[in-house]
């Protein structure tokens, strides 16, 4: 029988990331230790992986670099299957990797990975942001273009006057302790940075989860009236990776709600609002960070 390799992820620790980094290991040594374990991609400062999707010949790598996520596509070097369980094939090599071009050009988004067949020629996947809604999109290995499969669904009211249209970006608010803080703002193309606009702050961190720049159909009257709308990724998500949860969970929760109060005054500083005119709002276990 021949031998083959799976994927999996490593741990290590890195700078500003998880820590994770892409290995092979031979399936008839599985279960094995990981000193057999041999590196396909190792980890990268200042982005950790968040999914990959395996492929005849490719992966998908889904990653987030400085709090955003991005998608690549890594095309594979794959030896011929062993002719004998007495031989053993050569792990694969990454023979190129390539960024797959988003719609967004790297601003803040939720990328869902939509699985195919192992033996697929395009990779399909879903992306919707804090002001468009869900589309999704296919990029083909062999033409390496992106098209839309499917347009987001129109709203059931269109509005009575055209939308404004809508901006939105990564910033970085100073912790207390020194750590940067990102924070996604989106507010309406051409706001006046006055301190005058009504200001809404999500919050979560905790579990590792990420509070997803991701379309919310209930804060689109918002943006619309001037309202801006922001979301504080404070330690004990996942955003910035292993380290970012570990820093603001257990005996070091009080790491969340002292981020979000320097997101917030950072938001202030920048001239987005003031606070008689912001509020804030979390979910679930967010409740601890906004107290």
């Amino acid at each position: 029988g021949s031998s083959g390799s799976s994927s999996g992820g490593e741990g290590c620790g890195g700078e500003g990331g998880g820590g994770l980094g892409l290995a092979t290991v031979s399936v008839s040594d599985l279960p094995s230790a990981r000193s057999s374990w041999r590196p396909l991609r190792p980890p990268r400062a200042g982005s950790h992986i968040e999914d990959v999707d395996v492929y005849s010949g490719w992966l998908a790598l889904y990653e987030r670099r400085a709090a955003v996520p991005c998608l690549s596509l890594l095309r594979l070097s794959l030896p011929p299957p062993a002719v004998s369980t007495a031989c053993s094939a050569a792990p694969p090599a990454v023979r190129s990797e390539e960024p797959v071009p988003l719609p967004t050009r790297g601003g803040p988004c939720r990328l869902l990975p939509l699985p195919r067949g192992f033996g697929a020629q395009e990779l399909h996947f879903e992306l919707s942001t804090l002001a468009k809604a869900q589309a999704v999109y296919s990029y083909s290995l062999e033409a390496r273009s992106l098209s839309l499969l499917r347009a987001a669904a129109p709203p059931q009211r269109p509005a009575a006057t055209p939308p404004p249209e809508l901006h939105s970006e990564v910033r970085w608010a100073r912790a207390a302790d020194g750590a940067r803080v990102p924070v996604t703002v989106c507010h309406a193309r051409g706001l006046r940075l006055t301190g005058g606009a009504p200001l809404l702050v999500a919050v979560y961190g905790a579990y590792g989860a990420c509070l997803h720049a991701q379309h919310r159909p209930e804060w689109l009257p918002l943006l619309r009236r001037g309202w801006v709308v922001a979301l504080a990724h404070v330690r004990g998500g996942g955003e910035l990776g292993q380290a970012w949860h570990d820093e603001g969970r257990k005996r070091r929760k009080r790491a969340s709600a002292l981020d979000l109060a320097s997101a917030v005054r950072a938001l202030h500083e920048w001239g987005y609002s003031r606070p008689a005119r912001t509020a804030a709002v979390a979910d679930s276990a967010g409740g601890l960070a906004l107290g």
